[in-house]
């Protein structure tokens, strides 16, 4: 099994990255942080994160990656600003 901090790149998800959230298949939220914004190639944007994954010997691992409401960035002290869904399988 692996347990540790992967780089997921992921494509044209055109929200703030300051209120993304990575969740587990299952819906438990995953320790993130954005590392790269705004790069774009052949006319297609990406983003960069680091997440904290574990994948099982020999499978795999789904995560989904949402845009939290403003809500809940402002519960969290987070700042506000736009919503969501790209899936992702590692």
């Amino acid at each position: 099994d692996f347990k540790g901090v992967v780089e997921v790149t992921v494509w044209d998800w055109d929200y703030d990255p300051a209120r993304a959230v990575f969740t587990t298949g299952d819906g438990k939220s995953v320790p993130s942080q954005h590392m790269k914004n705004g790069e774009w190639y052949w006319t297609h944007k990406y983003k960069v994160f680091v997440i904290e994954a574990e994948i099982p010997a020999y499978g795999y691992a789904t995560y989904v990656l949402t845009e939290a409401s403003i809500a809940d960035n402002i519960h969290r002290g987070y700042p506000t600003d736009r919503n969501t869904i790209s899936m992702m399988t590692c």
